[in-house]
C-alpha cells in the first residue's frame, strides 16, 4: 500500500514538471504557456483601502487599481478629490495576467459601485510574455464590461524604470502599446504616467 502511494505521488510531481517544462520551452521560443501556469514572485501583497464603506451607493466614487506606484500617489489624489468624491485603491503585486488579480478585482466591483476606475498595471509579472500579458489585459476589459458596464475608465500608462532596472523599458514600451490597443480603445481617457515620469526622477 506504502508503495502504490508512493508511487502515485511520485506520478504526480512528474505530471507537474513535465507540465512546468513544456510552458517554459514555450515561453523560450518567444510563444506564450497556457494562461493556467500561474508564476509569482516571492512575495506577494494586496493593500485594499475602502473609504466610507458603510455607505455603499456612495456617489461619485473612484477606484483606483494599480501597484506600489499606485499605492504611493494615492493619499495625494484621495487629498486633492476630498470636496469631489470618495476614493478608494486596490494597490497589488499580482500582474493582469494573474487569475488572482480578477479575483480580487471582481470582489471590490461586486460590492461597490464606482462612478471611475482609474488603472494602472504592468511593472510586475516579467515571467509572462507579452501575449499573455494582452490576453490579461483583455480579460480584465471583460470583466469591467461583464461587472462594471456603466463605469469609466482611464486607463494609466505604466512608468518608466530606473537605475538597474531600466533595461526593463523595452518591454514597458511594449507592454504600454500591448494595452493602448486593448485596453485604450475601451477607456474614457488616458492618463500618461510614463512622459511625466521619464527623465524627471524627483
Amino acid at each position: 500500500m506504502k508503495k502504490l502511494i508512493f508511487s502515485l505521488i511520485l506520478t504526480g510531481f512528474s505530471a507537474v514538471a513535465a507540465v512546468q517544462v513544456a510552458a517554459q520551452e514555450e515561453l523560450d521560443e518567444g510563444g506564450s504557456a497556457p494562461f493556467s501556469v500561474v508564476y509569482r514572485e516571492k512575495i506577494e501583497w494586496l493593500d485594499l483601502w475602502i473609504e466610507q464603506a458603510d455607505v455603499r451607493n456612495h456617489s461619485p466614487r473612484v477606484l483606483l487599481v494599480g501597484d506600489s506606484i499606485t499605492k504611493n500617489y494615492y493619499s495625494r489624489v484621495k487629498d486633492d478629490l476630498k470636496r469631489k468624491a470618495v476614493v478608494d485603491k486596490l494597490a497589488t503585486s499580482k500582474a493582469v495576467c494573474d487569475p488572482a488579480f480578477l479575483k480580487e478585482l471582481r470582489l471590490v466591483l461586486e460590492d461597490y459601485e464606482y462612478d471611475v476606475i482609474h488603472f494602472n498595471n504592468g511593472l510586475h509579472g516579467w515571467d509572462y510574455s507579452e501575449q499573455q500579458f494582452e490576453e490579461g489585459m483583455t480579460r480584465f476589459v471583460e470583466l469591467l464590461k461583464e461587472v462594471a458596464p456603466r463605469t469609466d475608465l482611464i486607463w494609466a500608462t505604466i512608468t518608466p524604470c530606473r537605475g538597474k532596472w531600466r533595461q526593463r523599458n523595452e518591454r514597458i514600451d511594449l507592454r504600454n502599446d500591448i494595452a493602448k490597443k486593448t485596453i485604450g480603445r475601451y477607456a474614457k481617457e488616458t492618463s500618461d504616467l510614463f512622459d511625466v515620469v521619464e527623465g524627471k526622477p524627483k
